[in-house]
């Protein structure tokens, strides 16, 4: 948990965001259904701001800890969690908070799948405007393309699904190498 929060309170456009509480709080949205009510940025935005505004020199989190637990039981109490499932239900949780979309219309992106790769991009992008336009949204989404290609007349067609976390593997060779570049 604290790396996230570490990471998302040291990012310049989340900080600053967090920080101006009446910008976010003009964007909060407790009627989507998915939100958590607002509950959720709410304690990070004061748990950020006693980071940066505090003459403290550390922070315990004990209120925006249980805060979390109320809404992912697996993130009650002390034991150790993934980070990548708390960043991914953080990132979500701020998103649906002060997702500014009030109706969510329903996508069908079957007509997308047959057209140019770019457009099958475009509409899936703008299909997910449509649902989902929050600043951690703007941050956070991107698109995953896949390709399928028929080996008989060589057609080819095109699909794509927006996400906010993708796993990607790592190798010891990439992360030893990594770590040879950033070593002095």
């Amino acid at each position: 948990m604290n790396v996230c929060i570490q990471c998302l309170a040291n990012t310049k456009c989340i900080k600053e965001y967090i920080l101006d509480v009446n910008l976010w709080k003009s964007h909060l949205n407790v009627y989507n259904a998915m939100s958590r009510k607002g509950e959720l940025i709410e304690g990070f935005a004061e748990l950020v701001r006693e980071m940066w505004m505090s003459a403290e020199s550390s922070v315990k989190p004990y209120k925006f800890k249980e805060t979390v637990g109320r809404f992912k039981e697996e993130f009650r109490g002390r034991q150790q969690q993934d980070a990548q499932e708390f960043l991914t239900f953080l990132i979500d949780g701020l998103h649906e908070d002060t997702n500014l979309v009030l109706e969510k219309p329903y996508m069908d992106l079957s007509d997308a799948v047959n057209k140019t790769m770019e457009d099958a991009a475009d509409k899936c992008w703008s299909f997910n405007l449509l649902r989902n336009w929050s600043v951690f949204s703007f941050m956070f989404t991107g698109l995953l393309g896949s390709e399928l290609a028929c080996k008989n007349c060589y057609h080819h067609s095109w699909s794509f699904e927006p996400f906010m976390s993708l796993s990607l593997p790592t190798h010891v060779l990439c992360v030893d190498t990594c770590l040879l570049y950033t070593s002095d």
